[in-house]
């Protein structure tokens, strides 16, 4: 079977997909990225809203009329994808292109299959042939972020070449730091 994927500018697609995407979700999905924008309140606990606000995500990203071809990646910004085979949707990705000190960028900022979906290979399927689009655009380096608990996608990513380049940390504001002894905090070493 071959995969494809198109971007969606349609606002009901999204919106499905925005669907499919939630319900294929669970919560060691969640990072970083998913607590700074809102969409969970911290790691394993998803925003009581979070369902909508993903929708009006999705939406607002078929809305920018950016697409995937070639010659449209010159473009910054968000691209929400569909992935199919033979026609049936099987997942949602969302691709962020940007520049930074004169290169263009690629971030994976979403990427979810259908439960059902997994483990057949589709995901390395897809990340080849997003690979080979992004490097024929001259995008040289690509980035993407998985949740601290979300250990099948660490080991998927790493199989697949990508190296963790930092570690991101969680607190709540109203729990208490702890005292330590003087001279002995590992920030002292900074």
């Amino acid at each position: 079977m071959q995969l494809q994927f198109q971007c969606v500018h349609d606002p009901e697609e999204a919106g499905r997909l925005a669907e499919l995407f939630c319900d294929a979700l669970d919560p060691a999905y969640i990072s970083h990225g998913e607590i700074e924008c809102g969409r969970a309140l911290a790691p394993g606990r998803w925003a009581p809203e979070f369902r909508e606000s993903i929708k009006k995500e999705f939406v607002f990203i078929a809305d920018q009329d950016l697409d995937f071809e070639d010659s449209d990646l010159q473009y910054a910004g968000p691209r929400l994808l569909r992935l199919e085979v033979g026609g049936e949707c099987i997942g949602v990705a969302v691709v962020v292109l940007y520049w930074a000190a004169n290169q263009a960028l690629a971030s994976l900022e979403d990427l979810v299959l259908r439960r059902d979906c997994r483990g057949k290979g589709f995901g390395r399927l897809f990340l080849q042939q997003l690979q080979q689009r992004l490097q024929r655009a001259g995008i040289q380096r690509w980035l993407l972020e998985v949740g601290g608990e979300n250990e099948k996608a660490q080991a998927f990513f790493q199989s697949l070449g990508f190296r963790a380049v930092s570690v991101a940390y969680w607190k709540a504001c109203g729990t208490s730091i702890p005292p330590g002894a003087s001279g002995s905090e590992p920030s002292d070493q900074l």
